[in-house]
């Protein structure tokens, strides 16, 4: 699997550059002023390569869903793959946003959703329309307490 990763990881030491390169990390600017992480992302899911995608764009400092960007809804309908959607808890206590690494002993807990699967869009209007579908049905998929966990 092959997941996004914030560009500045990769303009930090250089072992830990290749470090996460070598576990599958592509950089993206979060701030989306460059495209080019878009375009890899959308090249490998056209290749039929599973992508991990953090729709938050950064940890929680309390454990609560963030608001989202729109980015895997446009991905996941230019490359006509559904989203998988997997909620993450526990990441906070495990690693605080600004530790510089994480802490032992905190659980996290991985809950597995129900695929959502984008619909066509041609038009201008239908892919807005179907952009905000689809995040809709992610927000509504991470905030189910009906997941399935291989924890509980």
């Amino acid at each position: 699997m092959r997941f996004m990763a914030w560009d500045a990881l990769f303009k930090g030491p250089p072992f830990f550059a290749r470090l996460i390169t070598a576990w599958g990390a592509f950089p993206v600017d979060p701030e989306g002023t460059d495209p080019g992480g878009f375009r890899t992302c959308l090249k490998l899911l056209k290749a039929g390569e599973r992508v991990l995608i953090f729709p938050e764009g950064g940890r929680s400092y309390d454990g609560r869903l963030q608001p989202m960007r729109e980015g895997v809804a446009r991905l996941a309908m230019r490359a006509e793959v559904p989203i998988a959607p997997v909620r993450l808890t526990g990441g906070q206590m495990a690693w605080p946003r600004g530790d510089f690494a994480p802490r032992p002993f905190f659980p996290i807990h991985v809950r597995f959703c129900p695929a959502i699967h984008p619909r066509p869009a041609r038009a201008p209007d239908e892919r807005h329309a179907e952009s905000a579908r689809l995040m809709q049905a992610l927000t509504a998929a991470l905030r189910s307490r009906d997941a399935v966990s291989f924890y509980d």
